[in-house]
């Protein structure tokens, strides 16, 4: 003979009424629970998805967690790959395409940063925002390294300034091709020394470029090693900026004219600033441009911004 098992009433209402706080919402029991793994989950979930390199996906992950959980050099540098991700940069094969690169055979060391993204979608502002993520953890290389007692952030930054120098100049003198995503060379219809939209930068553009190269400066040397080609074109660049910047009609104070933050740079200077760099990328042999001398006539218009 079976059994018959029968609930009293009040248990049977009580069970009632905890499945309506689990399942309601009106206040789930578990949710202290819960939280205490939130920024956890969130985190485990967005390096899974970098790793898969579904850059956007770690994002979500990533921006849902808390500030004092993001806060930490570890995530923030976690945080700055799926950014870096985002604007276009796979940190091997570009490191690998870098310090394998001889930009000393006639080469320019802008257009192979330029060129290191045909054939890639890039949304050079990730750069910009991983850049700032970046630097939370220490404003300069000796900084980062005395904040975590490792280089592996400087390293990163490093990849990380070609990468926004790339993705910038790709976005913008190079968008023939298929897809619109470049074909190597600068279109036809660019001029680095105007300020536009569409064929020329804008001033922030600009300023994002500078201050790439200033980073560059700071931490590519100390990764490549001074006899690499790219580290000595990037210092040859930096030499001829120096007497440009200290033309009377220029006159910029700022250190040859290299600065890894736009904000040192005093707003009465930010015009003649951006102009240097302007010059700078409309010369053939460092920039992007066509123009075979750099001086002040590299760019006849003048300092547009």
């Amino acid at each position: 003979m079976k059994k018959v098992f029968f609930i009293n009433k009040k248990i049977l209402k009580l069970i009632i009424i905890l499945l309506g706080y689990l399942f309601v919402g009106c206040s789930n029991i578990f949710k202290p629970a819960a939280n205490i793994y939130t920024d956890k989950a969130l985190y485990y979930q967005g390096n899974k998805e970098l790793d898969n390199r579904n850059y956007q996906t770690a994002l979500q992950f990533f921006d849902q967690m808390s500030e004092s959980f993001a806060s930490s050099n570890a995530v923030r540098l976690k945080y700055a790959s799926a950014l870096a991700g985002a604007c276009g940069m796979e940190f091997i094969t570009f490191f690998e395409n870098i310090k394998n690169a001889d930009v000393s055979q006639g080469g320019s060391l802008f257009k192979y940063l330029m060129s290191s993204f045909t054939d890639y979608p890039t949304t050079p502002n990730y750069c910009t925002l991983a850049e700032a993520k970046i630097k939370a953890i220490g404003a300069t290389a000796t900084d980062r390294l005395a904040a975590t007692g490792k280089g592996d952030s400087s390293i990163f930054m490093a990849i990380l300034a070609m990468a926004k120098i790339g993705s910038y100049l790709r976005s913008n003198a190079d968008v023939d091709g298929t897809n619109s995503n470049g074909d190597g060379t600068t279109d036809l219809s660019f001029d680095p020394c105007i300020k536009d939209a569409t064929n020329g930068f804008e001033s922030t553009e600009v300023d994002e470029i500078a201050t790439g190269f200033g980073l560059l400066l700071e931490n590519l040397p100390a990764l490549l090693g001074s006899s690499n080609s790219t580290a000595q074109s990037l210092q040859a660049a930096s030499l001829l900026l120096s007497p440009i910047c200290a033309l009377p009609t220029i006159n910029v104070t700022s250190t040859n004219c290299v600065v890894t933050d736009i904000s040192s740079v005093p707003e009465g200077e930010l015009k003649n600033f951006r102009y240097v760099y302007r010059i700078l990328l409309a010369y053939s042999a460092i920039g992007i441009g066509n123009v075979g001398t750099l001086d002040i006539a590299t760019c006849p218009s003048g300092a547009p911004d």
